[in-house]
């Protein structure tokens, strides 16, 4: 009888045994899966960001397409603020490539 309850007792201490390792794999691909989660936030969130900028730098150019083709707008006089707004444009755009490079950057560090 004693050797029954003592084979027993076996059985369950390595079940539950088991049972914590179960429970410890599934707590490691949980982690591993809520990482995975934030990432894909992170690039929602990138994305985002990406259209709206998009989305803001398609309307300005359309703006600035309407103000150059608008022939009311010729002036002599405004060839220089022409001239600069064009520059304006093209330092932005450079500043935008800039930026999106220092965050690749940035990225490439972390990994």
């Amino acid at each position: 009888m004693k050797s029954q309850i003592e084979v027993r007792i076996n059985q369950i201490t390595e079940e539950n045994k088991l049972m914590e390792e179960t429970i410890k794999i599934l707590e490691e691909e949980n982690a591993k899966l809520q990482h995975r989660i934030k990432l894909m936030e992170i690039q929602q969130n990138h994305d985002e960001s990406v259209i709206d900028v998009l989305k803001k730098h398609n309307e300005e150019r359309r703006a600035f397409n309407h103000f150059i083709m608008d022939d009311s707008n010729f002036e002599p006089s405004k060839t220089a603020e022409r001239e600069r707004i064009r520059e304006d444009f093209a330092a932005e755009a450079e500043r935008r490539k800039a930026a999106k490079t220092s965050q690749a950057e940035r990225k490439e560090e972390k990994k």
